[in-house]
């Protein structure tokens, strides 16, 4: 039944690797337009279609990286 598929939330939140907050970095769904920001406490929360989805973190000033992250079943 259409609407019936499950869901999968990826959260989390963004720093450098010295702690510092990224606010505002991209996280984008490879392969769709669906996307998010992080908020100003470098937060961020993406509902995507697949548990094996990878996500595309870019940054300015920082290297776009993909990455496959765990995700929570809503």
């Amino acid at each position: 039944m259409k609407g019936d598929l499950p869901q999968y939330i990826i959260t989390g939140k963004v720093t450098d690797n010295h702690g510092y907050l990224l606010l505002g970095a991209s996280f984008l769904e490879d392969g769709t337009i669906k996307g998010v920001h992080a908020n100003f406490e470098g937060n961020f929360s993406l509902q995507v279609a697949d548990e094996n989805t990878i996500l595309i973190i870019s940054y300015s000033g920082f290297k776009t990286k993909k990455s496959r992250h765990k995700e929570k079943r809503n």
